[in-house]
């Protein structure tokens, strides 16, 4: 019986793996791991009948096909592991007139260093502008503060693992699924003094309507200037 490779790993290869690669019908090792690859894997790799063994670790790569789930399983049990993937269960939250709570359930592979790169738009789609990153994937949230009131906003949010002592590579998810959420509306009421009256203090108050901690609305009143 012959013995055949594909031995690709700790190099630099990008986007997603090619469906083509489960057309090698008799590879019996398949070496893919460490490097930048992302997305969805192809399902033909479950025609790789002859595979003894596939490492495909240290990337950003994931499935939902139960049959592949099962076929990679049985290969390398702690594939998932290992995965920089986007973090899902994306909400975004007004908090104010200027804020705006994104948050998400943190991905399994929190070891090695790296965080979340939020991203946001006014328009759906993108372009997006990075607004920060979290100090680490075990992070769940982060506040968008300085926007404009009454706009809408548009989220995505990606996990980036930093090189380590298994990838010597910066490891960038996909975009997760987009969000949005509307800053809430800031306006002014403005006194003034009837006939022979006067106000004091006098001048405007500015009203910010959010939500509190618990998710329910409330009316918070500024200050007068």
């Amino acid at each position: 019986m012959h013995t055949y490779y594909f031995y690709l790993s700790e190099n630099q290869l990008t986007g997603s793996i090619p469906t083509e690669l489960g057309y090698l019908a008799n590879l019996t090792f398949l070496y893919v791991n460490s490097n930048m690859l992302t997305g969805n894997i192809p399902t033909s790799l479950t025609n790789l009948t002859s595979l003894i063994y596939t490492d495909i670790g240290y990337n950003g790569l994931y499935t939902s096909d139960p049959t592949l789930q099962i076929f990679l399983d049985d290969n390398v049990p702690d594939w998932e592991n290992t995965q920089t993937i986007a973090p899902e269960n994306i909400t975004a939250q007004p908090l104010s007139s200027t804020t705006i709570e994104v948050s998400w359930t943190p991905i399994t592979y929190t070891a090695d260093s790296g965080g979340y790169r939020l991203f946001y738009s006014t328009t759906p789609g993108g372009p997006y502008t990075l607004y920060g990153t979290t100090a680490d994937k075990a992070v769940s949230e982060m506040e968008v503060s300085g926007l404009d009131s009454n706009t809408t906003y548009y989220f995505v949010v990606q996990t980036r693992t930093d090189p380590h002592a298994q990838n010597e590579n910066t490891v960038d998810s996909e975009y997760s699924q987009e969000v949005s959420a509307t800053t809430d509306m800031q306006y002014t009421i403005t006194a003034s003094a009837g006939p022979g009256g006067t106000i004091s203090p006098s001048g405007a108050v500015t009203v910010d309507h959010g939500a509190d901690q618990t998710g329910k609305r409330r009316c918070a009143s500024g200050y007068l200037r």
